[in-house]
């Protein structure tokens, strides 16, 4: 999956802004970022601009003469999408959408404070990590790598000498992001 910023404008067809004017301008946007070969997941707006003044959190009524919306559009790759798609119809379930790993993290283990403020969820899986930043309430970024838990317990085996079961369990035991005073002291046998 990947994510960009994606500007879109149009003028407005009668002088105050509609929620059409806002479907007819987002689709444009998600028309110029789906690329050859993409699908877009979401296309969530960061903020509005009225006759270029942007900042604009809810347009609707507003009187302008051009209706611009700058948005987060999250894109995969189209065939990884429907392969996994014929995987869960196969089991006789329907896909009534689809959405990416980091912007439903954020909205699992945000509370709204925290993305108006301002927040990045890092999400580590086995495999890989994804990163979904908020602010001002809404998803600006989201991207993700194939650098995950279990590269850190390979790592970890292979540094110390000890087999793949016991570094996991020397992971999950002692690893954190948070530093104590003693870290640098502690001493453990293996």
């Amino acid at each position: 999956q990947h994510g960009q910023l994606v500007e879109a404008a149009a003028d407005i067809r009668g002088g105050s802004v509609t929620a059409d004017d806002i479907s007819r301008v987002t689709s444009a946007g998600m028309r110029h970022a789906a690329g050859a070969g993409r699908t877009v997941l979401h296309a969530l707006p960061v903020g509005y601009a009225l006759d270029g003044v942007k900042g604009i959190r809810d347009p609707r009524g507003m009187v302008a003469r051009q209706f611009g919306v700058d948005m987060n559009v999250v894109t995969s790759d189209a065939t990884v999408a429907k392969n996994l798609m014929l995987v869960v119809e196969r089991c006789h379930l329907n896909v009534e959408a689809m959405a990416s790993s980091p912007y439903v993290a954020g909205l699992s283990v945000l509370t709204d404070d925290e993305a108006d403020l301002g927040a990045a969820v890092v999400e580590m899986g086995a495999g890989s990590t994804t990163i979904a930043t908020y602010s001002g309430g809404r998803l600006v970024h989201a991207s993700g790598f194939a650098l995950g838990g279990q590269h850190i317990t390979m790592d970890l085996a292979r540094g110390i000498g000890a087999c793949i079961a016991d570094a996991e369990r020397i992971k999950t035991l002692y690893g954190t992001v948070l530093t104590g005073g003693s870290d640098s002291r502690e001493l453990m046998s293996v």
